[in-house]
């Protein structure tokens, strides 16, 4: 009971200590709410360093709900980010989910914020805006020096890209999509520099025995798509992207989440890959049967030491073609119809102009503006397609 009581005594100070200063400018007021997370912090145990319990309460509440082909569908849409994310790339993000062409499906987000200080805020946000926010801790794998190191990373108000912090941001990531699973609701997550323009939730729900779906990365001859959505083959390559990606709580897609994760760790502490992605994971690692790893046997399909888990054969992943689920790694105005590089203009109102099809444009559920660099580039493009339309 006193370690317990040191626990919350110990955050209740940083919390207050902290954004004492945001409190005093006019933000929501917090006292009450810090309160009762320094308890919640005093009751998860070091080696899990996530709120169940607080998840569970925030996934009722935000959940979307359909019925589709007789049967009652649940998800949320996830998404995680520090500090320096939530003050500069979070309004636009919510601004694109607040007037989709479905109506406002704001209130469906749940927002994993990374470290403390980005949870007050994100909880400070709600006086504008309609998500809800988990804690996200950084709490290492147990190894000599590694918890230390981790804290000491994982706080700090921005993370940098491919740093050791910014791996386990990627981690737990992961784990949360896999808890919001354990909770029988789907998960969609969607990376913070994405536009939303539909409610992707029902488009993807179209396809009822997906494990897990992708946005494909690829924009080329080889990509084509003779629909919308195409199942994956083993050994045939193709690039996902984990910016906007769905999972159905299906035990299938709980174990290829656990197979995943598992195989992240083998990255970062088996191989020591510091920097490591999900996505490079998820695509070398267990998409693509041509790739070659340590620790990974390809003729049986398995882990080679310490009795990991088997790679899931029965799991059924889906890919989306990018005329759905765009990104700008193709372009500006991202894959065309005609599988180029598109071309556009910028009107003096500042509206973009595509030089595709409006009904190539009226087809994107989301742009994803990966494949630049830096917040402000990101957050200069979502406001861009605020206004944004194709040719007659």
């Amino acid at each position: 009971m006193c370690a317990k009581r040191l626990w919350l005594g110990f955050f209740t100070f940083i919390a207050f200590s902290a954004y004492h200063g945001a409190l005093c400018a006019g933000q929501r007021n917090l006292v009450d709410n810090t309160t009762q997370l320094a308890v919640e912090l005093a009751y998860i145990p070091d080696d899990h360093c996530m709120s169940l319990k607080q998840l569970e309460d925030v996934v009722q509440l935000a959940a979307f709900k359909a019925i589709v082909d007789g049967t009652e569908r649940s998800g949320v849409i996830l998404s995680s980010c520090d500090l320096h994310c939530l003050e500069h790339l979070f309004p636009a993000f919510m601004y694109a989910l607040e007037r989709t062409k479905d109506g406002d499906i704001s209130k469906h987000v749940v927002v994993a914020a990374n470290g403390l200080p980005g949870y007050l805020v994100c909880e400070a946000m709600r006086d504008k805006y309609k998500h809800r926010c988990v804690l996200d801790r950084f709490c290492g794998h147990k190894e000599p020096n590694t918890t230390a190191q981790v804290w000491s990373h994982g706080h700090a108000a921005r993370m940098g890209f491919g740093s050791l912090s910014y791996s386990f941001a990627l981690v737990q990531k992961l784990k949360w999509m896999r808890e919001i699973l354990k909770l029988n609701v789907s998960a969609m997550w969607l990376d913070m520099d994405v536009y939303v323009f539909r409610n992707p939730l029902p488009f993807l729900w179209r396809t009822p025995d997906a494990d897990l779906m992708f946005s494909s990365e690829s924009c080329d001859q080889g990509s084509r798509f003779d629909t919308d959505v195409a199942l994956q083959v083993d050994g045939r390559h193709w690039n996902a992207n984990c910016g906007v990606w769905l999972a159905n709580p299906h035990p299938t897609a709980l174990t290829f989440m656990d197979f995943w994760i598992q195989g992240f760790w083998n990255k970062l502490y088996v191989e020591r890959r510091d920097g490591e992605f999900d996505q490079a994971v998820l695509n070398s690692f267990i998409l693509d049967k041509r790739y070659s790893a340590n620790k990974y046997n390809y003729v049986n399909n398995s882990m080679v030491a310490d009795g990991m888990i088997q790679r899931p054969h029965d799991a059924r992943v889906y890919k989306v073609t990018q005329m759905v689920f765009n990104n700008l790694c193709s372009g500006v105005c991202g894959c065309s119809p005609n599988w180029t590089w598109t071309a556009f203009t910028n009107l003096a109102d500042g509206t973009l102009v595509c030089h595709t099809p409006q009904s190539h444009v009226d087809g994107w559920i989301t742009m994803h503006f990966n494949c630049l660099g830096g917040v402000d580039k990101k957050l200069e493009f979502m406001k861009q397609y605020q206004k944004v339309k194709g040719q007659a």
